[in-house]
């Protein structure tokens, strides 16, 4: 498995159909999809089931929480079974262009990288604004730029490996998950050891 995409849901029936659809049209096939049904008291699950039933070929399922946990909870009970080499992690209300985690993968995979980000559209009901990531040239440059309150931990532990460094310094302000070190992130600031924008 390639990738594994995480997609937490609550209280976004306006948003599903259009969000399930643009992922489960991706042009990148050996993905995998984690609806997480984070106990949404509206029509959203019903809305996602008639989408995936329309991709039978996809492996996608739902995993349902019995009450709502939170956005981070339900993204870590997608992350216990992913399978996918790496983690992309989707907003319910958000949706992408079909060929997008075939391009991100072709980057990772060039250029050896652990992180992979780009830009994103941010959408207002009237209008729409670009939005440009920071380039870094460096792994650690993009610590202390993109993550200034970390720099200190991760440089006064300059004993350790630079990724153990930062999976430390994340997993003990909480931001991820130990498991999850390969993660595809987009519509967040981003980290990495080796990445591409």
């Amino acid at each position: 498995m390639k990738i594994t995409v995480v997609t937490p849901f609550f209280k976004v029936a306006p948003f599903i159909e259009r969000c399930a659809t643009a992922l489960l049209e991706q042009t990148l096939q050996d993905v995998e999809f984690i609806f997480v049904d984070d106990a949404s008291p509206d029509e959203s699950r019903a809305i996602l089931e008639k989408i995936l039933a329309k991709y039978p070929e996809r492996n996608a399922r739902i995993i349902t929480h019995p009450v709502n946990k939170g956005l981070p909870a339900a993204r870590n009970t997608g992350l216990t079974e992913a399978m996918g080499d790496f983690i992309y992690h989707c907003d319910s209300d958000d949706w992408v262009e079909t060929d997008m985690l075939e391009k991100m993968y072709k980057a990772a995979i060039d250029n050896q990288a652990d992180y992979v980000y780009c830009d994103f559209w941010m959408q207002f009901e009237k209008s729409a604004r670009y939005m440009v990531n920071p380039s870094y040239t460096e792994s650690e440059q993009m610590i202390k730029e993109g993550f200034p309150e970390s720099n200190r931990y991760v440089m006064e532990n300059r004993h350790l490996p630079f990724r153990t460094r930062l999976v430390q310094w994340f997993a003990a302000k909480g931001l991820f998950p130990m498991v999850s070190l390969y993660e595809f992130l987009i519509n967040k600031v981003y980290y990495g050891l080796r990445y591409r924008s």
